[in-house]
């Protein structure tokens, strides 16, 4: 570039020198042979050292001390000139010298505004080394962009820190938290790695471990105590029975006392059984004992007998129809009536309902509910009323198919029997479509059948079953917490957070940022009512998104409410989930 040996003097040239470095504002270094660009990064900030960009000292730029005319040879500026205020807008226009940062001595800093471009940039010529510093400087400049991103995003101040790191801890905001810090370098993922590892994975896991130890023992101490419990009742009634003998009890005065006791049909008809076997000799202590054993014995109820016919025909039918075969020929019925569904759900999964062509499935449903009506009837016909009635599976299946029964009426008598293009305007409540719906979901639940016919599908249920009877008075506590806690969001946030009217729904949702509470619409998880804060607490307890909970109530409602769902969290997601697997782990299988 060519050396600038003096300032012009003209008032309006003046304006274009940057008032920070005492480089030209336009980018565009003016001479009468010369139409050059300086370089780009001289524009946006200091980023020379002392001595200055090598460019810059070409062009007869100063560094942060002096001005320098040529490479090599500065000269201080005058202080007379720093006295003029010669030195504040333009440079030194006595001495012929380019303006170097206002002087100490310098009582203020004149910066005036920026005046419209000498030339277009079209017109501009970059050096090569300008394009080399500008990429250098454009990537610092987003490594301080995501850093501020990161600082003022998750880590602002103690509190933002805090709160970050908590829900970090239930990798619900896993790697949304990272990435800023992540993409200006790869080390800091070390940070976030490390506290996952410990926190999430090590701690939580430990808590689980602490729980489980605390309760260890717990199920099988509380039947200990219930069956000692027990066994010393049973002995106070053999004492108090056994003095009007003294020798023992006799039968008749112990069944005149168990048909006042308390428990069940089966159980005082096992007992009684259990004593009439004994002939009438004195029960010792022992043996009454022994005699209340049978409480803990399951009772096997017996199906009714089967009907009897005389006709050998009868007979044979009887024996084909109530045989476990015909069970599997409805399993595999049921089956292949799921299979056609699902094609015809797969087949018409880009035509819109309304659309629709429900000929040939309306003719499937009423074949296949036809078959399911005459399995019942031949059912009943082989096993009895009764004996249809005491199978758990048979109740089942009948419920499920005459309410299948009532719907194939219902839509028959509404739109008429199905034909080709059979696609009719909705009638009543519910459409053509709708009814359909509620058939096919019919027949997924009578599909269940088939849980007591594969042994491995029964002990899965049955374990189910087992563990909903054992954790009974668990629910309850949990019920209990589920219900303070609702009532107490309730006083505390009802009304906090208002929906937007429809009308303005879809703007606010457009400027709101994203993976907020306004974009993610998450209005109705909210605490105006009972049912309400009960969805919003189950919400929360999952931990998937709860971070969206904490940022929208913490901004309408105030940063203490942090510490309500900071709460709620540790009490159901990490004390009761804990506590849970924990009673888990203790019932276990039930055994074969």
């Amino acid at each position: 570039m060519l050396l600038l040996e003096r300032v012009p003097t003209d008032p309006e040239l003046h304006h274009f020198l940057h008032p920070g470095l005492g480089l030209y504002r336009d980018p565009v270094f003016a001479h009468e042979d010369c139409r050059r660009a300086l370089p780009l990064p001289a524009l946006g900030a200091a980023l020379w050292p002392d001595r200055g960009h090598r460019g810059a000292v070409l062009a007869g730029l100063h560094d942060r001390r002096v001005c320098e005319v040529l490479p090599g040879r500065a000269r201080p500026v005058p202080e007379e000139c720093v006295a003029a205020g010669l030195h504040r807008g333009a440079g030194c226009v006595c001495c012929g010298l380019d303006r170097v940062p206002l002087s100490p001595l310098s009582g203020a800093s004149a910066h005036p505004p920026a005046p419209p471009p000498l030339l277009p940039a079209a017109e501009l010529l970059h050096d090569e080394e300008d394009l080399e510093v500008h990429p250098v400087v454009a990537a610092r400049d987003g490594q301080d962009e995501h850093e501020k991103k990161e600082r003022l995003t998750y880590f602002q101040n103690l509190l933002d820190a805090f709160t970050s790191l908590l829900v970090l801890l239930t990798t619900a905001n896993n790697p949304d938290v990272m990435i800023p810090a992540y993409s200006e370098n790869r080390a800091y993922a070390i940070f976030f790695i490390v506290f996952t590892l410990i926190g999430s994975l090590f701690l939580m896991n430990l808590l689980t471990a602490i729980i489980y130890n605390q309760f260890r023992g717990y199920l099988m101490k509380s039947l200990q105590t219930s069956l000692f419990r027990r066994r010393l009742g049973t002995r106070a009634a053999y004492e108090v029975l056994c003095s009007l003998t003294g020798v023992g009890v006799m039968p008749q005065d112990f069944l005149q006392v168990l048909e006042k006791a308390q428990l069940s049909s089966s159980q005082k008809q096992a007992i009684m059984e259990k004593v009439r076997s004994l002939d009438g000799v004195l029960l010792s202590a022992d043996e009454f004992q022994k005699v209340f054993s049978e409480v803990d014995r399951g009772v096997v109820r017996e199906h009714p007998p089967r009907p009897c016919y005389r006709s050998p025909l009868l007979q044979s039918a009887q024996f084909l129809f109530g045989h476990r075969y015909f069970d599997y020929l409805g399993n595999c019925i049921t089956l292949a009536n799921l299979v056609s569904i699902c094609v015809f759900l797969v087949l018409d999964e880009d035509v819109a309902p309304s659309d629709r062509d429900n000929f040939v499935l309306g003719v499937l449903s009423c074949v296949f509910i036809m078959y399911y009506l005459l399995e019942l009837l031949l059912k009943v016909f082989a096993l009895g009323p009764w004996g249809y009635l005491s199978y758990p599976e048979n109740l089942f299946d009948g419920l499920v198919t005459l309410a299948l029964l009532v719907l194939e009426i219902l839509m028959l008598a509404v739109y008429g029997f199905p034909y080709r293009g059979w696609k009719p305007e909705m009638r009543g409540l519910l459409s053509l479509w709708d009814m359909m719906r509620l058939v096919n979901i019919l027949i997924v639940f009578r599909f269940l059948r088939i849980i007591p016919n594969m042994k491995l599908m029964a002990v899965v249920a049955s374990t189910i079953l087992g563990l909903v009877q054992n954790l009974r008075a668990f629910g309850g506590i949990l019920v209990v917490v589920y219900y303070v806690f609702a009532i107490l969001g309730i006083n505390l946030f009802q009304g906090a957070i208002v929906a937007p009217a429809n009308d303005s729904l879809a703007h606010d949702n457009g400027s709101a940022p994203c993976g907020s509470f306004e974009q993610l619409e998450y209005w109705a998880n909210n605490f105006d009512d009972f049912a309400a804060a009960l969805i919003t607490l189950w919400n929360v307890m999952v931990v998937n998104n709860w971070q969206v909970f904490l940022e929208a109530y913490e901004r309408y409602a105030g940063r203490w409410s942090l510490v309500y769902f900071v709460l709620w969290w540790l009490v159901s997601s990490v004390i009761w989930v804990n506590l849970f697997l924990a009673l888990l782990l203790e019932v276990g299988p039930p055994q074969s």
